[in-house]
């Protein structure tokens, strides 16, 4: 491949819409927020999960949901259409309760 057409390639993917990241403060309780995919990423912070949400929006899960997800299970997940909620604001140690949900199809 020459190097025009890697260039190419590389700012095709610049093109696509970036997704608005939705921080828990800014979801509603109790709505069920539609998971398109799910990802295993590394950051300055260590590996996380990324829930891509409709609308071109994404949800980091809290560490303590992404330590006990392994990449066998995001693939499982992928095949499922599932959902994330916040159950209430602030559950007993002040953290939010976030909940992955199936979602039920008519199929």
């Amino acid at each position: 491949m020459d190097f025009n057409r890697i260039l190419n390639k590389i700012n095709a993917a610049g093109i696509g819409k970036e997704r608005k990241l939705l921080k828990v403060h800014e979801m509603e309780v109790g709505k069920v927020y539609e998971i398109e995919k799910f990802k295993s990423i590394f950051n300055a912070y260590g590996r996380g999960i990324v829930c891509e949400l409709t609308d071109h929006v994404a949800f980091f899960l809290p560490q303590r949901m992404a330590r006990e997800i392994n990449d066998e299970t995001i693939t499982q997940f992928n095949k499922l259409k599932m959902g994330v909620v916040l159950k209430q604001d602030i559950i007993d140690e002040g953290l939010p309760q976030i909940q992955l949900v199936p979602i039920e199809t008519n199929d």
